[in-house]
Formats: structure tokens, sequence, C-alpha cells
């Protein structure tokens, strides 16, 4: 039997999500704050609705966060005390869209506690979520973003291993990699350049629209 996965965070985009790993077999520990998502997503198959996200990380050697941003994960790890309860050779997964310098920093927090971390932020949307075709960006070790692998490509269509940990995330990939990618062309003239229109530049920032 394939162990317990723990999933953190049933929105719009994170139940289905949920689902697909449910649909591919894997046993779910699952967990919402809103009452509402935790019943939306109750009696489907494979899925077990935990008391809190703390039981989540009591029972499962993996555990999934899709959650809105760094503020809400970090009170959850560390005023919360999800951090505490991961046990020694766990792997998180943080799909939601966080600051790359506090998940650089909850890097080596939790593995000075013997946790794997993975950012592996998603591009689509609720549409891309409900058909698991999203764009996944994976930002970890080769190890842990190894290991991780076989549950994001349940979840998406593209799957890429970006770069160390914090990699994956949108603003930086935006700070490192857009910037060189604007200087590479150096050969052409200044006077050529031209700042993009509004409407050229709208499919990039929806991109990576939560």
């Amino acid at each position: 039997m394939s162990a317990i996965i723990g999933f953190v965070g049933l929105g719009q985009m994170g139940r289905p999500m949920a689902g697909h790993l449910a649909a591919a077999g894997h046993p779910l520990c699952v967990f919402d704050r809103a009452p509402q998502a935790r019943a939306a997503i109750t009696g489907t198959a494979g899925v077990r609705v935990a008391a809190d996200a703390l039981q989540v990380a009591d029972e499962c050697a993996t555990v999934v966060l899709m959650l809105p941003d760094s503020r809400i994960v970090d009170a959850l790890l560390w005023e919360e005390g999800l951090a505490a309860r991961l046990k020694p050779g766990a792997l998180l997964i943080d799909m939601g869209s966080s600051d790359p310098n506090r998940t650089r920093d909850n890097h080596g927090r939790l593995a000075g506690g013997g946790v794997a971390l993975v950012d592996a932020p998603v591009s689509g949307g609720v549409r891309r979520a409900l058909d698991a075709s999203l764009a996944i960006m994976a930002g970890g070790l080769d190890a842990d973003v190894g290991r991780a692998r076989p549950l994001l490509e349940q979840l998406g269509r593209t799957v890429v291993h970006v770069g160390p940990p914090g990699a994956g995330q949108p603003s930086f990939f935006f700070a490192v990699w857009m910037p060189l990618a604007v200087t590479r062309p150096a050969r052409r003239p200044m006077s050529s350049l031209r700042p993009p229109s509004p409407a050229s530049a709208a499919p990039c920032a929806m991109a990576f629209a939560p």
C-alpha cells in the first residue's frame, strides 16, 4: 500500500489537486481551516480529513502545502507547530506562491531537523488545476526534487527543476532570470529596444497568477 500523503490547503486549486493524487492511488490525509472546504472533500475515495494540520504532520512522511503566501506558511510551520511535528526524513512540498527569501530560510531551518523542503509553485490557475495540466517550477536539492517529482507529475503537465531551494518561486524568477533574459541580446542596439505594450506583457503577468 502506498504511503499516506498529507495535503493542507483545499481551496479552489488545492481540492482538485488533492483529488488527482487520490485518483492516482495515493491515500491522503488532508486539512483546511475552512469547514466548507473540509466538507467538500469529505467522502472522496482514498481521502481522510484530519482534525487539524498537526495530525497531518503526525501521520504523513510527505506533506503538500497549497497555501496563499509565506505569511500563512510561516505561521503554520513555526507558530502553530507543524515543523516540530514533522519527523526526520519527512518531505514538505510548498506549492503556494511564497517569498523566495523566506522559502530559503525555511529550508535551512527545516533541514536542521532532518526535514526536506521543495518549493513547487504552480502556473495555470483553477482550470489547469482541474485537469492536472499545471506548469510546476520546482526549487530544491536534486534528491529532494526527485522524491517530489512522482507526485508533482500527477498534478502538472510540465514539471521543471529550476534550481536550488527558493528558485521555484515566481518572484525569484522575475528578479533573477527575467533580467538575464532581457540583457542577453546585448548585440542589439539600444535604440531598437522598446518596452512591451500592456497587451504583450499581460500573458507574462498572468502566467504566475494564483
